[in-house]
């Protein structure tokens, strides 16, 4: 990839724009999906360290298959294959609990693989398809290795719509662009929501209190609030807008997953279930829903922070008319 983009931005001599490459691609990195393909799974392990941006070594994240839990099965209708191949998800861990709470971006400038945690995360997937003994099938002179492959993962050189490419580049593709949105806007949420509850609070707190509080200050708590109010409605739209693009993308990755039969008479792929959601598209559903949660209360902390700027509002054209009309008898004092 980043001998792509070197050789892109300088096609005559790509190694000396290397670093312009990783930097840009680093910047505008949504994830990263790495597939493990063998006869069985349960033997890998993919291990990953974490780093600071000082470059300190925090720990360590470690992928391991979920062997009980397929996304989908596939298998030849002609029945060469012995058993179906296994799609799997590795699911990532960390050592130490306080690092799960952070955000972490593969360094692209590193030649072992490298977390760095950073203000906003990337998206990292490690998946697993385990296919059975394919090595004797093909010293038996079989070609459905070779066909099972070129039908997930495609052929070299070619060059086609995502509506049409190999099947696991149109799954992957879509599961990383909707994780790299519901991370993105999770993340920023979560931050949100903290806030709100520590301004909520602390307002709540300030209400008893008001008569004693000086008009500049009320003014200037009035102004902080309506700042946040504004911020609030602004990220109220992005989390909302997330959560219409990902129903959208369910929406089509559905449609793919049910049509792609019709387009591959050769093969018998199995990824429905009889739990609620189908294991590919169960992400998806929790992503919208705790999406959807965070949009919940953040409008119920909305609503308090909206009263409390009236509140505030209420008692500062309040003090000021009493303001005005002692003056004003102050004036008449004066004169009479």
């Amino acid at each position: 990839m980043l001998q792509t983009y070197a050789k892109a931005m300088s096609p005559v001599e790509p190694e000396q724009d290397q670093n312009a490459a990783i930097q840009y691609c680093q910047d505008n990195l949504l994830g990263v999906a790495l597939l493990i393909m063998d006869e069985q799974l349960q033997r890998h392990e993919v291990t990953v360290d974490l780093y600071d941006a000082q470059q300190q070594k925090l720990g360590e994240s470690r992928f391991r298959c979920e062997a009980d839990h397929a996304l989908f099965t596939i298998r030849d209708r002609a029945g060469n294959m012995p058993e179906a191949a296994q799609f799997h998800a590795f699911m990532p861990s960390v050592d130490k609990l306080a690092l799960k709470a952070d955000n972490w971006t593969l360094r692209l400038d590193k030649t072992s693989p490298q977390l760095m945690r950073m203000p906003m995360a990337d998206s990292r997937n490690v998946y697993g398809l385990a296919h059975g003994d394919a090595l004797a099938a093909i010293e038996q002179q079989q070609q459905w290795p070779f066909q099972l492959q070129a039908m997930l993962c495609g052929e070299s050189g070619q060059q086609k719509p995502l509506k049409t490419t190999a099947l696991l580049n149109s799954i992957l593709a879509r599961s990383l662009i909707s994780a790299a949105v519901s991370e993105t806007l999770d993340a920023e949420a979560r931050l949100l929501r903290f806030k709100l509850q520590q301004e909520t609070t602390k307002y709540a707190k300030l209400d008893n209190s008001i008569k004693d509080i000086p008009n500049h200050v009320l003014e200037t708590q009035l102004r902080d609030m309506e700042h946040l109010v504004a911020e609030t409605d602004y990220a109220l739209g992005r989390v909302s807008q997330a959560i219409k693009t990902l129903e959208i993308n369910h929406d089509n990755f559905d449609w793919r997953l049910n049509h792609w039969h019709s387009e591959k008479t050769d093969w018998q792929m199995d990824w429905q279930s009889d739990s609620k959601y189908p294991p590919l598209l169960e992400r998806l559903h929790t992503d919208i829903a705790l999406l959807k949660n965070h949009v919940a209360y953040i409008e119920g902390k909305l609503i308090h922070l909206k009263g409390a700027c009236t509140r505030w509002r209420s008692y500062i054209t309040e003090h000021r008319h009493l303001m005005t009309k002692h003056l004003g008898h102050v004036e008449i004092l004066l004169f009479s």
